[in-house]
């Protein structure tokens, strides 16, 4: 579980984070590359993903395909997910009301991440809901 808070509250989320999961989490010093301004459309990416793979939880839908092979096949992912995703997941509709939003929510979902540590948004979708 990756979780992102401002430096202020991270003493108490991770006091929350270790009573519910009965674990310490691992605390990491702030991520530059991540709260940098040209890492805005990652930050987008991964909250766009993150609330669609809650969706997709939520209605109990069946990724059609691995996360191995989205990523092996990127060219064949959006065509798969693209009915799946679209029955289970209002926000994916909302975020997808275009062909340039459509567009742009796959190009950033495959995009190489701001930093070396970080992963493509789209793996997210699996690390929920796969």
């Amino acid at each position: 579980m990756t979780v992102i808070t401002q430096v202020d509250d991270a003493t108490e989320v991770r006091g929350s984070l270790g009573e519910f999961l009965k674990l310490p989490p691992a605390v990491e010093t702030t991520d530059h590359a991540l709260l940098a301004p040209s890492a805005e459309w990652y930050r987008v990416a991964l909250q766009r993903v993150t609330q669609v793979a809650l969706d997709v939880i939520d209605a109990r839908a069946v990724l059609p395909l691995t996360e191995d092979e989205a990523f092996k096949r990127p060219s064949d992912t959006a065509v798969l997910l693209i009915p799946c995703l679209s029955a289970a997941s209002d926000s994916y509709r909302r975020a997808c009301p275009s062909y340039e939003s459509t567009e742009t929510f796959w190009l950033d979902f495959f995009r190489r991440p701001p930093a070396r540590k970080l992963v493509p948004a789209g793996r997210w979708l699996w690390n929920l809901a796969g």
